[in-house]
């Protein structure tokens, strides 16, 4: 009997194997949905390791991302046509084939793809959750153009989006006719297995730690933070994780602060094993962001090891880790209101059992729901 006619109807596409994607994909199969696979084999092992029999059927897999978006979605398009039972296709990256997609609606040029229904998927690893660098100071308003061609190319499955943050990325989807119908917001799910109710923040830990963690770009406030720790009131530390936009400035930033101000510049990639060790050595999480364009997981891991977040009021951030403690908000660029705030942040203990709800919200079967719709 021919295998095609016992494939799933809905086929999961993608390429990077790297960021949160294998993370997410890792979380649908979890649902036991079936589903077919297009695209590379290292996406597809790091999605499905460990996993106890996969619901996934790897229809068709390359070794890697192919080189170009164009030549991904060409043989996408020449993949399906061998398997008329899949309806739907599903892209985990379809911000990168926003030309290719718009060109499958307009003409001929990829037929397969065509008469799917596609399923688009923002993650804020996506371009469109991290601002381009410059010269292409045109970038918000091509994101907007992106949103309102999306809402053409997508109808009438629509697209999902991690949290509200897609309300400042595509303003245009709000004039739109049906453009809020077309977005639907998709609770960012967590891994519960690693939470443990055993770890937590040492109170007589001394001198205090403060974390830096992620990318270290000009909107990250980084810089501007680490000045204000030469005005705290006693000894503190600042750890530094993650690669850095200007290396030369940050480290020479680091050596003009005060003595009572250790700093811990780790400049590079950090692995899971060092991340899991920075977050316990803190005590505070800092996220100085000028402009938010999302948290890439900080709050989530913040949550797993039990450790109180320090935000700006640019930041975008669930109103229930604010009143339960576990993260606190200073306004932006305002020196006093960050020491004072992390003052208490250091010293005030958060109620982390009314956590659980807003954990719960963002738990496997929460994010499995929204992506399929059901």
């Amino acid at each position: 009997m021919d295998e095609t006619n016992h494939l799933p109807d809905v086929a999961v596409v993608g390429f990077e194997a790297a960021g949160c994607v294998p993370f997410h994909l890792k979380v649908l199969l979890s649902s036991r949905h079936p589903f077919a696979f297009f695209g590379s084999a290292s996406l597809y092992e790091l999605a499905t390791a460990g996993l106890n029999k996969p619901s996934i059927v790897p229809v068709r897999l390359v070794p890697q991302a192919i080189e170009g978006s164009e030549q991904e979605f060409r043989w996408l398009d020449q993949s399906l046509s061998d398997h008329s039972s899949i309806r739907t296709v599903f892209l985990m990256e379809v911000g990168r084939f926003r030309q290719e997609i718009l060109q499958a609606k307009l003409s001929n040029r990829f037929p397969q793809v065509k008469k799917r229904r596609l399923r688009g998927n923002f993650f804020p690893w996506n371009c469109f959750f991290h601002r381009p660098t410059l010269p292409d100071r045109l970038s918000f308003l091509k994101w907007q153009a992106w949103g309102a061609l999306a809402r053409w190319c997508f109808e009438p499955q629509g697209l999902l989006v991690l949290g509200p943050i897609w309300e400042k990325l595509f303003p245009l989807l709000r004039i739109l006719p049906g453009g809020r119908n077309l977005v639907r917001e998709c609770p960012e799910p967590y891994d519960r297995s690693v939470i443990t109710d055993t770890v937590d923040v040492k109170r007589d830990q001394h001198p205090p730690s403060v974390l830096f963690f992620g990318h270290h770009s000009a909107r990250k406030g980084t810089c501007w933070a680490l000045q204000q720790l030469a005005k705290y009131p006693g000894p503190i530390r600042a750890i530094i994780a993650g690669k850095c936009d200007d290396e030369a400035y940050m480290r020479s930033l680091c050596e003009s602060l005060p003595a009572h101000v250790t700093v811990e510049p780790l400049l590079h990639h950090v692995d899971d094993r060092t991340k899991e060790t920075l977050f316990k050595r803190s005590s505070v999480i800092v996220m100085p962001y000028e402009i938010y364009l999302g948290s890439s997981g900080i709050i989530f891991e913040s949550l797993i090891y039990r450790r109180k977040v320090l935000a700006s009021s640019a930041c975008t951030i669930d109103s229930a880790l604010v009143e339960c403690g576990a993260v606190r908000i200073y306004e932006l660029k305002n020196p006093e209101n960050f020491l004072l705030n992390l003052q208490r942040a250091m010293s005030e203990a958060p109620l982390w059992d009314r956590t659980e709800a807003f954990l719960r919200h963002h738990g496997a079967p929460q994010f499995v729901e929204a992506v399929l719709g059901s």
